[in-house]
């Protein structure tokens, strides 16, 4: 995708930015609409809101109508807020998430692809990692 180099602060935050342009790219190519607020995302980034991040992230629908790659890319999102909020407890973070996915049971697969990407993220993460592996255990 195009990115608007102006959405790019720092390096830590340009790979999340980058994700979200190209997550947009695949709902535009899916004649779907992408209701994102971008310049919303880019204040909560900026003030390191994790959860108000996840929170716009969420609000996204259909992802299931997307292709596996495309379902990662939303992952790698998530990944890239709740890894930048690995300096606090990520509790509610991780609250959010598991709720979003297990609300999204309109699409059996899609809830599973999310929790693999989430296990991956986590495979060096004893606790998170347990909790991820036993929402998995429930399919």
């Amino acid at each position: 995708g195009n990115i608007n180099m102006q959405y790019i602060q720092t390096s830590r935050d340009s790979y999340l930015f980058e994700a979200v342009v190209a997550l947009e790219d695949a709902y535009l190519e899916n004649e779907l609409e992408f209701n994102f607020d971008i310049d919303q995302f880019r204040e909560y980034v900026e003030n390191d809101d994790y959860a108000s991040q996840l929170k716009c992230l969420l609000r996204i629908d259909d992802l299931h109508k997307l292709d596996k790659n495309n379902i990662y890319n939303f992952g790698i999102v998530v990944f890239g807020i709740i890894t930048n909020c690995r300096k606090t407890s990520m509790e509610k973070e991780l609250k959010l998430v598991f709720s979003f996915i297990d609300g999204y049971d309109q699409d059996l697969n899609t809830q599973i692809k999310l929790y693999i990407v989430l296990y991956n993220i986590f495979r060096n993460s004893e606790v998170q990692k347990y909790d991820v592996l036993m929402k998995l255990l429930n399919f």
